[in-house]
């Protein structure tokens, strides 16, 4: 989720200077390009991806409940919209549970506190088994809910999914095949602070491990969970913010376990799996990057595509394609 504050209205430091906080060399990935960028009017501020098993993006955008679909293979990608999910200003967390089965969170979040609307978020499913633009059907109201954001399917089980809720510090798991949900966990681990509304927010299943970013606190870190989504052990920190300059968003995690974490207001860093990292982009082109997502095609599994929230009134949100192998 983007976070407009007036440091992240400002570049960061340039990457030389970035580079002496990190633990390995920095700015290696200079292989990155433009799929898509959308018009400045209306602003879009794109929050989410997952991709296809063709190789199509899903996007969400927080500017609007919605679920695009763009072909990077295209020679001129054109987003279109699949589906504008009702009772919900905003479209966050997306991932497959099925195949071409879809989970999305959705829901209202203030455009100046960054804060959740009690009461307003859902899970839906998006099901494009029988092509475009897809069945979409409303799973479950989560009413107790304050600021749902990223989800994850658990590894080893399709039905069940797992939310992170951003103002309540917690994880919700969510069965997709009749409805049923209750807070797993809690922890201050995943709290937000007095100052930034937005706690735990992205998450990430990798086998047992589940991943998660911390915006208010820099923290990157990890849980283990069971098949049946039940958390194993506390959280443990991977990783922290290269600089206080910077805030973590969501992240990509590759098959070795290294993790590929956007960065406001411009950067884009990578944890390894032994817990080093490093500044890998860090350019204007990456404004308010938001979360990021592999390729999943032959030739394709070493692009992350990164989406960008943009800054409003300034310049829209995007989809670049970083080479990360």
């Amino acid at each position: 989720m983007w976070l407009c504050t007036s440091t992240n209205r400002t570049m960061s430091l340039a990457c030389l200077a970035v580079v002496a906080l990190s633990a390995t060399p920095g700015c290696a990935y200079d292989s990155f390009s433009t799929v898509y960028h959308f018009p400045n009017t209306p602003y879009t501020d794109v929050e989410n991806i997952a991709v296809r098993s063709n190789g199509q993006l899903l996007l969400n955008t927080i500017t609007g409940s919605n679920t695009y679909l763009l072909d990077p293979s295209a020679s001129s990608p054109t987003p279109q919209l699949l589906h504008t999910f009702a009772g919900a200003s905003s479209s966050l967390g997306i991932t497959e549970t099925q195949a071409e089965i879809f989970a999305v969170v959705v829901g209202n979040y203030s455009q100046t506190t960054f804060a959740g609307v009690q009461g307003s978020f859902a899970i839906w499913t998006l099901d494009l088994r029988g092509g475009l633009p897809g069945v979409a059907k409303k799973v479950v109201s989560i009413p107790e809910a304050k600021a749902l954001n990223g989800a994850t399917t658990v590894s080893g089980n399709n039905n069940l999914i797992l939310v992170a809720d951003s103002g309540l510090g917690a994880i919700w798991r969510v069965d997709v095949s009749n409805g049923a949900y209750t807070e797993i966990y809690q922890n201050a681990v995943l709290a937000p602070s007095g100052t930034v509304a937005v706690g735990i927010n992205g998450i990430r299943s990798h086998g047992s491990n589940v991943y998660f970013t911390n915006s208010a606190t820099g923290k990157f870190g990890v849980l283990t969970f069971s098949s049946s989504g039940v958390p194993m052990s506390d959280p443990a920190i991977i990783a922290s913010v290269l600089s206080s300059n910077y805030t973590y968003d969501d992240f990509a995690v590759d098959a070795n376990g290294n993790a590929y974490i956007t960065n406001h207001s411009n950067q884009l860093s990578l944890v390894t799996a032994s817990g080093s990292q490093s500044l890998i982009e860090n350019s204007v082109s990456f404004d308010q990057p938001s979360s990021a997502a592999f390729g999943r095609t032959a030739g394709k599994t070493c692009t992350l595509y990164v989406v960008t929230g943009g800054t409003p009134g300034t310049d829209s949100g995007a989809v670049l394609a970083v080479q990360a192998c």
